[in-house]
C-alpha cells in the first residue's frame, strides 16, 4: 500500500511509535551492562568468532546481503551526497548498481564489452583522483562490498567470454555485451536464491518459498503492483546484516585487518587489503570464518561509522529510520502476517508459531522503569536468537522476518524476470534462471547439492584467470611475430596480397584476444569481385588454446593443436587460396612449432583444377 512515507506491506502507523528521546535511550541500551553481563560483543558467547561447520554462516554472506541492498534498496540519508552519487535505484534486483545506466556504458567498459579496472585485479577503475567509477557510491564505501563488487564485475567478463565462444565474434559486440549482462545477472539471481537466501532464510520458510511449492504462499501476488521494496523490508527486516558484521577479518593468510580499517581504506587499494575469498566463501576450508550470529549483539565498530564525516551509530540510525516512517513494532508482525498471508499459507508457516521477547530484549526496551514497545528492526535482530535457542539453528533468520524477506528477494527476481522473458508463476522463477545459464556453463561442475554455489564460480573464475595469466607471455612478442607465423617470404605472391593480419591484443587481465582478418592489398592488380571478410579470435582455457566458434578458428577435438585456423578466399570466381596454420607445444624442448600450409586452385580452359601446395614449419619460443 502506498503512503506518503513510501510503499508498505501492512498499514503504518497513525505515528511514529517512539519519541526521539527514546529511541536514544534504547540505543544507549544496548551497550549498558545487563544482570552484571557487559552487553558487548567482546564477551558476549554469541558474537564470538565461529569456526566452519554446518551451523555457521559464511563472513561473506554478510556482504552478499549488503550488495544486494545497495542494488534494490535507496540510501535512506541523501543528505551531504553530492546529486550526481544519487542513483535511481529500482527494486527490480537486476544488478543495476553494478552496470549503471546506458550514459555510463562507455566509461564502465571497454570497446570489447569488458569492465575496465584500475590495473590490479582486486581494485576497480579509478578516476584521476583516485575516486572509484562505479555506478553506486555506497559499494566503494568497504573495502570488502568493493572487492565483492569487483568480483561480479570479473564474473561478467567470464561470461563475456563465454558468449564470444559461443556466438563468435563475427556477431556485433552490443549484442555479444547484452547476452553476456543477462547471463551475469541470471547467474546471480540463481546463486541469491541457491546460496544466500538457503543460508539466511529460516529452513521452512525456504522450504516453502523455493522448494515444495505446492500451497500458493506469498505477500505479494505474481501480478501485485511492485513501485519499490517495502519500507518494512528496506527500513527493517533487510538490515539484520548489520548485526552480523565482525570486528575483525582475516583477509588472507598473512592478513587480518579491523573493521575500522575496512571502512577508512587507502584509496585506490593496496594490496594489503586484498581479500582471498575461501576465507569469506570457501564452507570446505578450515580457513573459512564466520559471520556474527544474528542478535541484539551489534559489533562495538557499527556504533561509530564514518559517513560524510558525520560519525553514525548503526544501531541507533536503524531504529531511528523505522521510527520514522512508522513501522509497526515488532510485536505486531506475527498478528501483520497472519492477516495478509493466504489462509493455506498462514496455517502453514505460523501454526503452532509462538514468539515472545528475550529478557535481553526487554532489558533493552526498558526505560526510567517502563517498558517500551520494540521497534521492528530490534525484533527481527531477537526473533533469530530466540530461533537459535528453540531450534539450535545457529544460522538463520526467525520464522517472521524470513517470510518477509522471501517475499520481497523473490518478488524482485520475478519481476526483472518477467520484463526480459515474459511472465512466468513463481514455482517456475528458478527452472527460467537455470535454462539461462545452462547453455554457457556446465551445470554439474558449478553445482553442490543440486544448488549452484557462490564458492565454485569463484573457483572456476580464478582457474580461468591463472590460465590466462600463465600463458599470457606466449603473446608478449614483437610486432615481427605476426609474419614469422604466416611466414610470408615463402608465401607465392598471388596468396600473399590476400593473406590474413594477424594481430595479438593483451587488453585486460581479463581477457586475451587474437584476431587474424583476411583483407584485401590496395595495391592488388588482379580484378577482385569479393573476397570473404573472416574475423575470429580467442582466448585461454584450461591448458590449451579455445577458440570462439567461427568458421574461421576452432578448438582441435584432440588437443593437439595449440592454434588451428582455415581461410580461404576467391579470386575472380575462380582461384581458390586456402592457408592452414597449426601451432603445436613440445613439452621437451619447451618450443612452439608453426606449420604453415597454403594451396592454390585454379581452374583451367577446360574447367579442370590445378593445384600447387606448399608446407613450412619451424620452431620458436614465446
Amino acid at each position: 500500500m502506498n503512503n506518503n512515507n513510501g510503499w508498505y506491506l501492512f498499514e503504518p502507523l497513525e505515528k511514529p511509535l517512539l519519541t526521539e528521546e527514546q529511541v536514544t535511550n534504547i540505543a544507549e541500551n544496548l551497550l549498558l551492562p545487563i544482570d552484571n553481563t557487559k552487553f558487548t560483543e567482546a564477551i558476549s558467547d554469541e558474537s564470538q568468532m565461529q569456526t566452519s561447520g554446518a551451523n555457521s554462516l559464511p563472513a561473506g554472506f554478510t556482504y552478499f546481503g549488503q550488495f544486494i541492498a545497495h542494488d534494490i534498496v535507496p540510501k535512506s540519508n541523501t543528505m551531504g551526497r553530492q546529486l550526481a552519487d544519487r542513483r535511481n535505484v529500482s527494486p527490480l534486483l537486476n544488478l543495476e548498481s553494478l552496470y549503471g545506466d546506458s550514459a555510463s556504458h562507455s566509461i564502465l567498459f571497454d570497446s570489447d564489452g569488458l569492465f575496465r579496472h584500475s590495473g590490479k585485479s582486486f581494485d576497480v577503475y579509478r578516476d584521476v583522483n583516485y575516486r572509484a567509477i562505479i555506478p553506486e557510491p555506497r559499494n566503494a564505501e568497504n573495502a570488502i562490498v568493493l572487492q565483492f563488487h569487483r568480483l561480479w564485475q570479473r564474473i561478467h567478463n567470464m561470461c563475456m567470454q563465454r558468449v564470444n565462444e559461443q556466438l563468435g565474434i563475427v556477431v556485433p559486440v552490443d549484442t555479444r555485451f547484452d547476452t553476456a549482462k543477462r547471463l551475469t545477472i541470471s547467474l546471480f539471481q540463481l546463486i541469491t536464491i541457491d546460496d544466500y537466501l538457503q543460508h539466511v532464510l529460516h529452513e521452512h520458510v525456504y522450504k516453502c518459498y523455493f522448494e515444495d511449492q505446492s500451497i500458493p504462499l506469498g505477500l505479494m501476488s505474481e501480478s501485485s503492483t511492485f513501485p519499490s521494496v517495502p519500507t518494512e523490508f528496506s527500513h527493517a527486516c533487510f538490515r539484520f546484516g548489520h548485526s552480523m558484521v565482525q570486528p575483525s577479518y582475516d583477509l588472507s593468510q598473512d592478513t587480518t585487518k579491523t573493521l575500522n580499517d575496512l571502512l577508512n581504506f587507502k584509496s585506490p587499494m593496496t594490496s594489503d587489503v586484498e581479500i582471498d575469498w575461501q576465507f569469506f566463501f570457501n564452507e570446505n576450508s578450515p580457513s573459512m570464518q564466520s559471520a556474527k550470529m544474528v542478535s541484539l549483539n551489534v559489533a562495538m565498530g557499527m556504533h561509530n561509522i564514518l559517513d560524510n564525516a558525520t560519525q553514525i551509530n548503526i544501531a541507533k540510525a536503524n531504529i531511528h529510520a523505522g521510527n520514522n516512517k512508522q513501522l509497526i513494532s515488532g510485536r505486531h508482525l506475527y498478528t501483520q502476517l497472519q492477516n495478509k498471508l493466504p489462509s493455506n499459507a498462514a496455517d502453514n508457516l505460523l501454526k503452532n508459531f509462538r514468539y515472545q521477547p528475550s529478557a535481553k530484549l526487554r532489558n533493552v526496551l526498558t526505560v526510567q522503569g517502563k517498558e517500551l514497545p520494540s521497534p521492528l528492526w530490534l525484533t527481527v535482530l531477537d526473533e533469530a536468537r530466540v530461533n537459535r535457542r528453540t531450534r539450535q539453528n545457529k544460522r538463520s533468520l526467525g520464522l517472521l522476518t524470513s517470510i518477509v524477506v522471501a517475499d520481497v528477494v523473490r518478488k524482485s527476481i520475478y519481476e526483472y524476470v518477467k520484463s526480459e522473458y515474459g511472465t512466468c508463476k513463481f514455482e517456475e522463477l528458478r527452472s527460467v534462471l537455470l535454462d539461462r545459464v545452462k547453455p554457457f556453463y556446465n551445470i554439474d561442475e558449478i553445482k553442490k547439492e543440486n544448488r549452484i554455489n557462490l564458492w565454485q564460480i569463484i573457483h572456476l573464475l580464478s582457474r580461468k584467470e591463472k590460465n590466462m595469466a600463465d600463458n599470457r607471455n606466449i603473446w608478449e612478442v614483437q610486432n615481427a611475430w605476426v609474419d614469422q607465423v604466416l611466414d610470408r617470404e615463402n608465401i607465392p605472391p598471388e596468396v600473399s596480397r590476400y593473406m590474413p593480419v594477424a594481430t595479438p591484443v593483451l587488453d585486460t587481465d581479463d581477457s586475451f584476444m587474437l584476431s587474424m582478418n583476411t583483407v584485401s592489398q590496395p595495391e592488388a592488380s588482379l580484378p577482385l569481385y569479393k573476397m570473404k571478410l573472416l574475423t575470429a579470435a580467442g582466448q585461454w582455457d584450461n591448458a590449451a588454446l579455445a577458440f570462439f566458434n567461427t568458421s574461421t578458428f576452432y578448438e582441435d577435438p584432440h588437443n593437439k593443436y595449440l592454434l588451428r585456423c582455415n581461410m580461404e578466399g576467391k579470386l575472380n570466381n575462380q582461384l581458390v587460396s586456402l592457408l592452414m596454420v597449426t601451432i603445436e607445444f613440445d613439452p621437451k624442448e619447451k618450443a612452439y612449432i608453426t606449420t604453415n600450409f597454403w594451396e592454390i586452385k585454379s581452374n583451367t580452359s577446360g574447367n579442370e583444377q590445378k593445384s600447387t601446395a606448399s608446407t613450412t614449419s619451424y620452431r620458436w619460443r614465446g
